[in-house]
């Protein structure tokens, strides 16, 4: 079955996740540039057989770089070599998008959605290249960055079929590989910033340097749903290069930002300043008390929980255990 791109975006789901793909993932053919594939938000192939991935996730040491785009690259089939990645970035084609990284959330929150990216562009490459040899999608096969014809052998590249594949539908439900057929998920990968990372090339946040940057530290409730009762900015305000003294009251905590021309002058500007809390509906919290009442209401000695450091002894040898 096949749909308009546009029926495509307001109504896919992908069925079993029960994960709705946005509207804003997905973009539509019209203003693409000649030779330009954009069939997701994720995913840009050009003439140039250059395949680039955004990764919407943010790297935390636990190579989600390489991870995000070894999921998508299961399914677009693209050669390893030719995929570059960028770093996604609020607004524009990711509005709408969840970019933060947080819960150990990154592979389980976008499995579903990079593998059908992948798998929607590998198709309507594949529909490109049947096209073109007037063959049926049947006939043909996605393999490291090219579609070869079966019968024949004959191969396009994903850049040679960049800009008829922006011309294609968007498949209605596109096919996903069976886990037991995986070639590039669950396998051994060098991370693909790994090397500019250790050589000191990659650029974090801390190295960003813009004019007239400011810098800001947090005073937080101790309190979780507490919130600012009232603060007094002026001791704060008196430190030299501290700028503005400003109420948070979003997130999960609330509190008052000191905002200054270095780390150092903000530090010292949160610790001038003087906030009275408003406790809120946990004033009362004790930790120790809530870790007995845990245990008291445990229905069962297995479901007991206990929050007491364990300390592990190294395992004897046998040897050890007879002298």
């Amino acid at each position: 079955m096949r749909a308009t791109r546009r029926a495509f975006l307001k109504t896919s789901a992908l069925a079993g996740a029960g994960l709705v793909i946005q509207l804003e993932m997905l973009k539509t053919a019209t203003g693409q540039a000649a030779g330009v594939f954009e069939p997701s938000a994720y995913v840009r192939i050009t003439a140039d057989n250059t395949v680039r991935l955004w990764i919407t996730r943010s790297e935390m040491g636990q190579g989600v770089r390489t991870t995000l785009a070894m999921m998508l690259n299961e399914e677009l089939e693209a050669d390893w070599a030719q995929i570059q990645y960028e770093q996604a970035m609020p607004g524009g084609r990711f509005k709408g998008i969840r970019l933060r990284t947080s819960g150990s959330g990154s592979t389980v929150g976008t499995y579903a959605a990079l593998r059908k990216a992948g798998a929607t562009a590998r198709e309507m490459l594949i529909a490109a290249a049947a096209e073109k040899w007037n063959v049926e999608p049947s006939a043909c096969r996605a393999e490291q960055g090219t579609v070869i014809h079966i019968p024949s052998g004959q191969k396009y590249s994903y850049g040679e079929l960049s800009e008829a594949a922006a011309r294609q539908k968007v498949p209605w439900n596109p096919a996903l590989k069976n886990p037991e057929d995986f070639r590039v998920i669950g396998k051994g990968r060098k991370r693909s910033d790994g090397a500019a990372i250790v050589t000191g090339q990659a650029i974090f946040g801390l190295d960003v340097q813009v004019p007239r940057i400011l810098y800001s530290v947090m005073a937080r409730c101790p309190y979780l749903g507490g919130k600012v009762a009232s603060f007094d900015p002026s001791k704060a305000l008196a430190v030299s290069g501290v700028r503005h003294v400003v109420p948070i009251n979003s997130g999960i905590h609330a509190g008052v930002a000191v905002v200054a021309d270095c780390t150092w002058a903000a530090i010292q500007g949160r610790e001038a300043l003087h906030v009275e809390w408003d406790p809120g509906p946990n004033a009362d919290f004790d930790s120790d008390r809530f870790v007995k009442q845990w245990k008291t209401r445990s229905p069962s000695p297995r479901m007991d929980i206990s929050f007491e450091v364990m300390v592990t002894r190294p395992r004897r040898s046998s040897q050890q255990r007879k002298s």
